[in-house]
């Protein structure tokens, strides 16, 4: 059994995590959450409808976004990734993007009005860069344009800036982790 990536709740009443069994196949990788006495194990997920990753709690605490492998009939050369909502209430997993290719590392706002994340804009190939959206999906802006690769948003304390990783020079990028 694995547990990975956990995240807490901002009351910190909860945790959303990563879960699976390890086979000589690899993992199957679940989205879970858990209360913080050990009770109330909810799995959010199911591999037959995304591989998922990277939960994270809105502030609402009944909220999760995740990213996930949208497993739909015709997959993409370049994995399609979309980020998705999660209620712990009406126990409903809806897709917040659905373009191909890649959409990942949300990021929620410290208000819980707003979504940072990483796309490729849904091309082949194309450079990740930083883009915002409503935790509801709508008014998606991309906010850096460049030729370059940027990554890992996170929001100031305030919510007003966002500063981001980016790869501008040649050979692989420098994780500083």
């Amino acid at each position: 059994l694995a547990y990975d990536l956990p995240k807490w709740s901002k009351d910190k009443s909860k945790i959303a995590f990563m879960g699976g069994i390890i086979t000589s196949s690899g993992t199957n990788q679940e989205a879970y959450s858990i209360k913080m006495d050990g009770s109330g194990l909810q799995k959010l997920t199911t591999s037959t409808t995304i591989v998922p990753g990277q939960p994270q709690f809105l502030p609402d605490g009944n909220t999760i976004i995740l990213v996930g492998q949208n497993k739909r009939a015709t997959i993409s050369q370049c994995g399609d990734f979309d980020i998705f909502v999660y209620s712990l209430k009406t126990l409903i997993l809806r897709p917040l993007t659905t373009q191909p290719c890649l959409d990942s590392d949300p990021r929620v706002s410290p208000d819980g009005t707003k979504i940072a994340f990483v796309s490729d804009g849904g091309v082949l190939g194309g450079n990740d860069q930083i883009y915002t959206m409503d935790v509801n999906g709508a008014n998606k802006k991309r906010i850096t344009k460049n030729s370059f690769y940027d990554y890992d948003p996170a929001w100031s304390p305030d919510g007003r800036f966002l500063i981001y990783g980016g790869y501008r020079g040649e050979g692989p990028p420098i994780d500083p982790a």
